[in-house]
């Protein structure tokens, strides 16, 4: 409805439906008068650069009956065929979808996928050392807690997670158990990777396990270990000792709010991570960002290391290596369908008789 002084867009998405409804809008001003706000005052925060204000978001509105389950719902399938038509994907036999026929080697093929996870995953140690521990192992593995600035850097690498109720087909656990191995651990998680952090001070110590076995077999097995020295005195490389640990992370707590950093490495990844040898001053709120970028960066070096010692194939990141197990996966699929069409084929030789 056009009606002078121009037209009002209604959206009611009220039952899942759009709907629009035009209005007048009524002409309240002279014409030719000037509608536009005043000059208002500035905030002191608007005038800095560096510190936009930030408007907060208002809260989630409350789902609707529709949204809680029992309104229309679009067949997977159809939207599956609908998308696979207007792609413009080739129509040659190869390149058509396949139906998986239930058999136990497509069943294996496709836990074997599900092992591979759809995201970059890292896992990292976490070492505290206190007062008089800096050449102690038991003494450092037996640590139940650290300062008042540890628990703080702890927190800030990652989101603390009780792992007892988490599903590890969607988070990265890295291997820990809730049974032996506590019950909250931090993780950290971004849209392309997941990082889980082996901290020595969350695990339980038994009397039973007076070598630390269990922690060792987390940190240990880690490439990448930080350690926050709290010690006084300077940490060794090997006081913890572990089989496939390539680089330590060394954090020293200084005065005044400030830390210092410094990586030492195998000499294997010198090459890669020469340049982090030099040791940097970092204030405690960014503590933990460069740690964790530093830590990210260092297990990426040692992946890539060890990938190459036990194969010829250049690295690969997980995208990649789903990518070919599919593709992989489709071959069979294919292979099997050729062999039973040719085994159902009955030949006629009575012509060559």
């Amino acid at each position: 409805e056009g009606g002078q002084g121009g037209t009002r867009l209604e959206l009611d998405l009220a039952g899942g439906t759009r709907r629009t409804r035009c209005g007048t809008i009524a002409e309240t001003e002279e014409e030719g008068a000037d509608l536009s706000p005043g000059p208002q005052p500035r905030t002191r925060a608007a005038t800095i650069s560096t510190s936009p204000i930030k408007t907060p978001r208002s809260a989630p509105l409350p789902p609707t009956p529709h949204d809680r389950g029992g309104g229309a719902a679009i067949s997977p399938q159809f939207l599956f065929l609908q998308l696979y038509q207007a792609a413009g994907i080739p129509t040659s036999y190869t390149e058509k979808p396949l139906l998986l026929p239930a058999t136990k080697s497509i069943e294996s093929s496709l836990k074997n996928l599900d092992r591979i996870f759809c995201y970059e995953t890292h896992k990292v140690g976490v070492l505290y050392v206190g007062p008089g521990q800096h050449n102690d192992e038991k003494a450092i593995l037996s640590n139940q807690f650290g300062s008042s600035r540890y628990s703080v850097f702890l927190s800030g690498l990652g989101t603390l997670l009780d792992i007892t109720t988490t599903d590890p087909n969607q988070v990265f656990l890295g291997g820990l158990d809730p049974r032996d191995d506590g019950q909250f651990h931090y993780v950290w998680q971004d849209d392309a990777m997941q990082v889980v952090y082996h901290a020595a001070t969350l695990m339980p110590s038994t009397e039973s396990d007076t070598q630390f076995n269990k922690k060792k077999r987390h940190i240990g097995n880690d490439y990448v270990a930080i350690v926050y020295n709290d010690s006084g005195d300077q940490y060794t490389m090997g006081t913890v000792k572990g089989q496939f640990i390539y680089a330590h992370i060394i954090v020293e707590p200084l005065d005044f709010g400030s830390n210092r950093i410094s990586v030492v490495c195998k000499q294997e990844l010198e090459g890669e991570l020469g340049h982090l040898a030099t040791a940097r001053i970092v204030s405690d709120p960014n503590l933990s960002r460069l740690v964790r970028q530093i830590a990210l960066h260092c297990n990426l070096a040692a992946i890539i290391f060890s990938k190459s010692k036990m194969t010829k194939d250049p690295y690969a990141s997980n995208w990649l290596e789903r990518f070919r197990h599919i593709k992989r996966f489709k071959g069979k699929v294919l292979k099997e369908q050729e062999e039973e069409e040719t085994s159902g084929q009955i030949h006629d030789f009575t012509g060559y008789v």
